[in-house]
């Protein structure tokens, strides 16, 4: 898979190389700043040599990536880097209109459960009224019996991978909300995988052509 990495505002735009390591371990791994403000590895491809990653001390599942500045002090940007044999079983997992009852709706929803979230942490406490909001977002718009169809699929020997059209401005917010429903329903959990957004900002997200990117 590609290694997408975005420069932004925050202070990408002003490096020209990052390092990555794996598991809190140095790589020979770095990518440059290219013109169109993503970076990539040498030759402009999103993804390292075969034989770099052969030399990765991978283990069997998710491993963390961490995108460092060079010449930076603080810390970088996370990624999951996923390691599955060639012969597991996978199955893809849309987001919105599958796990949620429709694009639009599942997408404005997750915001609107964002900024509940966020008040609700601002002001210690939310009314009455802000509570049955909240909670109608949390059931109204998912499909019942999301978490445990995956839990199935997982115990009949599957892999689950996500698979969604928003932007990968957005991925922390979409693994966040995956976490959360498992908390909404019986105690039972999404079970862990990796995620799959559009490489691109917000706007170019929108833009796009959800469906031929999905099937691509």
């Amino acid at each position: 898979t590609a290694f997408n990495l975005l420069a932004s505002n925050s202070g990408l735009l002003g490096a020209l190389r990052v390092t990555i390591s794996l598991n809190g371990q140095p790589t020979n791994l770095a990518m440059q700043l290219t013109p169109d403000g993503t970076f990539a590895f040498p030759g402009g491809a999103l993804r390292p040599e075969v034989w770099l990653l052969s030399y990765l001390p991978l283990q069997e599942g998710r491993n963390q990536l961490e995108y460092v500045l060079d010449g930076s002090s603080g810390g970088g940007v996370s990624a999951d880097l996923w390691l599955w044999d060639a012969t597991d079983k996978v199955v893809i997992f849309d987001i919105d209109g599958t796990i949620t009852k429709s694009d639009v709706r599942g997408l404005v929803a997750n915001q609107l459960q964002e900024a509940t979230s966020f008040l609700s942490n601002a002001f210690n406490s939310l009314s009455s009224e802000e509570n049955a909001v909240s909670a109608a977002l949390d059931t109204d718009y998912i499909h019942d019996g999301v978490v445990e169809a995956a839990a199935q699929i997982v115990n009949a020997g599957y892999r689950v991978l996500y698979l969604t059209a928003r932007p990968i401005t957005m991925a922390d917010k979409t693994r966040q909300f995956l976490a959360s429903l498992g908390r909404q329903q019986q105690g039972l959990a999404m079970p862990p995988g990796p995620l799959v957004t559009q490489p691109v900002p917000t706007m170019k997200a929108l833009a796009a052509k959800h469906d031929q990117f999905k099937s691509g």
